[in-house]
């Protein structure tokens, strides 16, 4: 699964749908939505339409926590673990 297109398809979802919503990060989406998005994701990246008719916000934010979350490698490193510690305590 090509990663830039997976994040790049859910920012334009949440911009034009789910931007506004309060708490799309703390609520969790309905479980078979979430299957159903990953399978598609993992099928073919490229061809996947998010649209507010069959996922809430809810359901694609999930599924961007756990694409972030299966990474093989976290987007913040170890070594820029204590940087962002250091400038988040300022």
């Amino acid at each position: 699964m090509r990663r830039s297109i997976v994040v790049e398809c859910f920012l334009t979802f949440f911009g034009c749908s789910g931007a506004m919503s309060e708490g799309i990060y703390r609520r969790s989406g309905a479980n078979t939505n979430i299957s159903k998005l990953l399978t598609k994701f993992r099928e073919d990246a490229w061809v996947v339409q998010l649209s507010r008719e069959e996922f809430s916000e809810y359901d694609v934010a999930s599924v961007l926590k756990r694409f972030f979350r299966d990474l093989p490698d976290p987007l913040l490193t170890t070594e820029l673990h204590a940087d962002l510690c250091k400038t988040s305590s300022k």
